[in-house]
């Protein structure tokens, strides 16, 4: 081979890949990466580009994410050479779309490499004039922004969008737009429409028809769809179904054998968990999701799944370590560019408040409360500040005003879930006062209907308050008598 010329040696490269294209048929893309090499050093670019756009998409599939940019940037600077013309112009956008969603597996859809990623891939859609893949774009686009925080941008364009999905009439387009618009509403903490949507991408979504689009897309919007209606039907007052749907979740990922859709759903499991304040089990789904991030190099989901271990920690009991695992997950989170900073600032400010650490716990709370458009956990932040104050004495009545503010957003929202807690910590507030009547009638409100038939630790709190709020009053009632 040495002894070839740079001709002789180009023709040699041509026949082999020209070979193993006729010998490998249909697998031919499983030798991709090898074919590309060939028809790179014959001097036809098209063909090794293409074959790199191949070899770029079976890495990702197999979760090796540098990899498969290596690949895909080799093949955009192949494409780049090409005459212009709309075959240029549709392989460049394939593989600016692939190297995205590859982008968006490492790093996290906050990222600040994705937004330009999919910018480019946005401005070579709208040049080509295609429908589907100018859709592909903008609904990675709004990912982007939505785990950005920006939502009412995403709520606001999310319709537009999917007035073009509906025109394709693509299911794949409309599952994930549908799940993308419940995700933003159920932060918007508007509850309701968030159902509409996920119930939408549920009730149309089969493993059998729609599984390839988790490789398509980079998520499968049934596993997306499960776990966030989870989260609404948690907040809705309804935890038996929220946990039947996460762990629907978890079935489809695991059938669908996609790595990435593992780890969300097993997050999102964990989520439940501690919502439920189940930490042992939090705890578990928490290290599984570590695991399969730190399999996959979902750097912001293992920050995420740190999160979550970090809050069942402190709850059981090792506050300084689960505070430290907070701290330092949080802070890798933030650096992700991710906006969406309610939840985890919660758990940090809960793990403060049980190392009696006041101010620092207000500080983290106040910090995620600035400028955020996130509405779904509102009431639990001014809650958990309440909680905070009354550590020390002197802030009663600010205390009881954010109980109060607490209380009626998540009455205005429906979040059922979060109306007891508050209504439970306002409780006791209130009978700490010597105001047991009042109290009395703020919990027993909040409490028929969410509760019912069921023993969870907020319902199991809501109760013993009630009875000792019911043995305060009988005395006065036997004095009338």
């Amino acid at each position: 081979y040495g002894s070839l010329s740079q001709a002789e040696r180009a023709y040699l490269h041509l026949d082999v890949g020209e070979a193993l294209e006729s010998l490998l048929g249909l697998h031919a893309p499983e030798m991709a990466a090898q074919l590309a090499r060939h028809f790179e050093e014959a001097s036809v670019p098209v063909k090794a580009a293409q074959y790199l756009l191949q070899a770029g998409e079976r890495a990702r599939r197999m979760a090796a994410h540098q990899e498969a940019v290596e690949h895909l940037e080799r093949g955009q600077r192949l494409a780049a050479g090409l005459p212009a013309g709309p075959e240029r112009t549709r392989l460049q956008l394939d593989l600016q779309i692939s190297l995205a969603m590859t982008l968006v597996a490492m790093q996290g859809y906050a990222s600040p490499a994705v937004d330009p990623a999919f910018a480019r891939a946005r401005e070579l859609a709208r040049t080509l004039e295609d429908p589907a893949r100018l859709v592909h774009v903008l609904l990675g686009q709004m990912v982007f922004r939505l785990m950005r925080g920006d939502l009412q941008h995403v709520a606001a364009e999310g319709d537009e969008v999917l007035g073009l999905v509906q025109g394709l009439g693509d299911e794949g387009y409309l599952l994930t737009c549908h799940a993308l618009l419940g995700v933003a509403f159920l932060y918007l903490g508007q509850h309701g429409r968030a159902r509409q949507h996920l119930e939408a991408t549920t009730g149309l979504y089969d493993p059998d028809r729609h599984g390839e689009l988790a490789f398509q897309h980079g998520q499968d919007p049934g596993v997306a769809a499960w776990s966030f209606l989870a989260r609404v039907l948690w907040l809705q007052g309804y935890p038996k179904e929220a946990l039947a749907c996460s762990e629907s979740a978890l079935k489809v990922a695991t059938e669908i054998d996609h790595l990435y859709s593992q780890t969300i759903a097993s997050l999102h499991i964990a989520t439940l968990r501690a919502f439920l304040r189940q930490w042992p089990e939090c705890q578990s789904m928490a290290e599984q999701a570590r695991d399969l991030a730190r399999r996959g190099g979902f750097g912001m989901w293992r920050a995420n799944a740190a999160i979550l271990r970090g809050t069942a920690l402190a709850h059981q009991g090792r506050v300084e370590e689960g505070l430290r695992e907070l701290t330092q997950a949080q802070y890798v989170w933030q650096a992700t560019g991710a906006g969406l900073v309610a939840y985890g600032a919660s758990c940090l400010a809960d793990a403060y408040r049980l190392a009696g650490r006041r101010e620092e716990g207000i500080l983290a709370l106040d910090e995620s409360l600035y400028h955020s458009e996130e509405a779904w956990w509102q009431p639990e932040q001014y809650r958990l500040k309440a909680e905070l104050l009354l550590l020390a004495p002197g802030d009663e009545p600010e205390a009881e005003r954010l109980l109060q503010q607490a209380l009626a957003q998540a009455r205005e929202q429906g979040a059922r879930a979060l109306e007891l807690r508050a209504a439970t910590s306002l409780a006791g507030l209130l009978r700490s006062q010597g105001r047991s009547p009042e109290a009395r009638a703020r919990l027993v409100e909040s409490y028929d209907g969410p509760c019912d038939g069921l023993d969870i630790p907020d319902c199991r709190d809501a109760r013993r308050l009630l009875r000792e709020l019911e043995g305060d009053l009988q005395p006065v009632a036997a004095g009338r008598g």
